[in-house]
Order: structure tokens, then sequence, then C-alpha cells
């Protein structure tokens, strides 16, 4: 009985694997039509190219690169923001 249910979770397993694989494929298709800079960058493979794709949902909507930035949270500080963090952090009661 064990035998049998460990070959059919193996059979299972192979089937999932394959289905992975497919899709795999398939994303590796789109992100490489949609944004191959992504797959340039060394360590990001097609699955988190297409994260990324996904997570900025068109940054081309974004009338500049500065209000895509300031959208997704990477936008730098301002000067007087980091000098209030860094000010306050220094002092001593």
């Amino acid at each position: 009985m064990a035998h049998r249910l460990a070959l059919r979770l193996i059979e299972h397993l192979r089937l999932m694997t394959d289905k992975i694989d497919e899709l795999t494929a398939g994303i590796t298709v789109h992100v490489t039509r949609i944004a191959p800079s992504l797959l340039a960058i060394i360590g990001c493979g097609a699955l988190s190219a297409a994260k990324i794709i996904g997570a900025t949902a068109h940054a081309g909507r974004f009338r500049s690169k500065d209000a895509c930035a300031r959208h997704n949270g990477t936008a730098p500080l301002p000067v007087f923001v980091v000098e209030q963090t860094t000010a306050s952090a220094c002092q001593t009661t």
C-alpha cells in the first residue's frame, strides 16, 4: 500500500514538474519579448523579471521616470528628510 502511494506521489510530482517547466518556458518567451534588458541583469531570471514587470504594471503610464520611482518607493529621499533623520539619530539625551 505504501509503495503504491509513493509511486502515485512520484508520478504526480513528475506531472507538476512538467507543468512548471511548460509555464516557465511561456513566461520566458513573454519576458524576452517585453523586457529583454531585465534578463541581461546578472541574477535576474525569467520569473524574477516577470514579477518586476507585474509589479510595475506598465511604467509607461507615469508622466516621468521620477513619478514612477515615487510610486514604487525607489525615489531618493529629499535632502531635508535625510538631514532631519541623521540629526535626530545622532542626538544623545
